[in-house]
């Protein structure tokens, strides 16, 4: 299975918290998606079997017109042999989902919408720099679902400093009462490069406690539990069915092709990322220079990639299925380096398969730190 990516670098303005590449430059907008299309073309062969997932995130996919987002989709159509039966999502933000633009890109295909709430509590929305409230939030599912979308996904953050237990219970209330199919709750990062970098720095901010943290993300799990959703990745839940089949293809190591400045692409043996500057990515597009550098991966890469975002899944490492792309010596490394976690609770080994428990995934990167190889 195969998926495309398409990185849309603009937003209205930049979140406090956000490093993603992505910048508020409205003049770049006007002509910006011709540049994917010319790397859509140059790209066509990068992929060798039938698209299963096509995902358009950002920065905000939103900010483009239907016209726009068509014109790219229709590329993508021409240039790559796409699924019947295909999961194609967009991200949107709450202040641009009015009903008349929802249905026009449920018109053009788009069969998935990811809405970028990240609370239902307009102090924490304005904390976090947010453009829109609560209200437009709820209207903004609301018309995702008169548009005719069956598969909603809804994004919230939690351990945000000054976020009371009650503000993180009551987001998460709102969002199942309204019935999402999906859900992708992140924990708040502090990243260097952000405005709340900055005020941490000038000790503006803290990050709150470890301990708080495993408390909010127990207070999910255990909600999120109880309302039948299936707990399949660290961050992410999903009705039976409707978990993300393009961000499943990531953590079962499928080939992806990244579209856009900043996206990133994989074969199987290469990784290639794109620069991370919209001059540049379009400067490299006119030019029909590749806008990308490229590493091959060695099998250790390879390996280690596949212990860390196997472990990120519920279903963790599979015996079978790792005995299959790598040689027995591999197998025989990860026993070894697992058998005193198991010990310690921190991975369980049940039906030929390594998983961490539920209670552990918060502090999932220092568990798997035990597991990577480096020589």
């Amino acid at each position: 299975m195969s998926g495309i990516y398409v990185h849309i670098p603009f937003c209205h303005r930049k979140c406090h918290y956000c490093d993603f590449y992505s910048v508020a430059n409205k003049a770049r907008q006007t002509n910006f998606h011709s540049y994917l299309i010319s790397e859509i073309e140059a790209m066509a062969s990068y992929l060798t079997d039938t698209v299963k997932t096509v995902y358009f995130g950002g920065g905000t996919p939103s900010v483009l017109t239907t016209e726009q987002l068509k014109a790219i989709l229709k590329a993508i159509h021409r240039t790559h042999p796409i699924a019947n039966d295909a999961e194609i999502t967009i991200e949107v933000n709450p202040e641009d989902a009015s009903q008349e633009y929802l249905a026009g890109i449920k018109g053009l295909g788009f069969n998935r919408i990811s809405i970028g709430v990240q609370s239902f509590n307009n102090g924490t929305l304005q904390f976090l720099g947010r453009k829109h409230s609560a209200q437009d939030a709820i209207a903004s599912i609301a018309n995702a679902r008169g548009a005719g979308f069956t598969n909603i996904s809804v994004d919230l953050i939690y351990g945000i400093p000054n976020q009371t237990i009650e503000d993180w219970t009551d987001s998460i209330n709102t969002a199942l009462s309204l019935n999402p199919e999906h859900l992708s709750c992140y924990h708040l990062t502090i990243e260097p490069g952000t405005l709340f970098g900055l005020w941490e720095r000038k000790q503006r901010l803290k990050a709150i406690p470890d301990e708080n943290s495993q408390k909010y993300y127990d207070i999910l799990c255990h909600m999120l539990r109880e309302a039948g959703y299936n707990h399949y990745e660290i961050s992410n839940f999903a009705k039976v069915g409707f978990e993300s089949k393009h961000n499943s293809s990531y953590w079962n190591n499928d080939s992806y092709l990244g579209i856009g400045p900043a996206a990133h692409s994989y074969n199987g043996s290469t990784r290639q990322w794109n620069v991370s500057n919209i001059n540049k990515y379009i400067s490299c597009i006119e030019t029909k220079t590749p806008p990308f550098e490229m590493e091959e991966l060695s099998e250790i890469e390879l390996y280690n990639e596949e212990v860390i975002k196997r472990l990120r899944t519920s279903e963790g490492i599979n015996l079978k299925r790792l005995t299959t792309r790598f040689s027995h010596k591999w197998v025989e490394k990860l026993q070894r380096s697992v058998a005193p976690l198991i010990s310690l609770g921190l991975i369980n080994h049940t039906d030929n398969r390594y998983f961490i428990p539920e209670d552990k995934l918060l502090i999932s990167d220092s568990i798997m730190v035990d597991l990577i190889e480096n020589d």
